[in-house]
């Protein structure tokens, strides 16, 4: 996970400046817009491929692309399963 953005800090002079839960809905946020983000890179590479008849798609770049989704796919199984707890 990045760090916090600038300016914030967990712990300033002893007292939290965050409380737990705020920062777990912190991270759980920018999971969610790094899942976000992944998707739309995965569709814009799709559509890529779709436009361009013909082209020749590696089974590395397909490998990588597996691997992706998968990765995906279980980040957005994760999140699910936080939200409903």
């Amino acid at each position: 996970m990045p760090n916090l953005p600038h300016g914030v800090k967990r712990i300033l002079g002893g007292s939290h400046i965050l409380t737990d839960w705020q920062l777990d809905a912190l991270v759980r946020y920018r999971a969610l817009s790094n899942a976000k983000g992944a998707r739309d890179t995965l569709q814009s590479i799709v559509k890529l491929v779709d436009q361009i008849e013909n082209m020749p798609v590696g089974q590395d770049v397909k490998g990588d692309v597996q691997g992706a989704l998968t990765a995906f796919e279980q980040v957005c199984l994760e999140l699910l399963l936080k939200l409903t707890r």
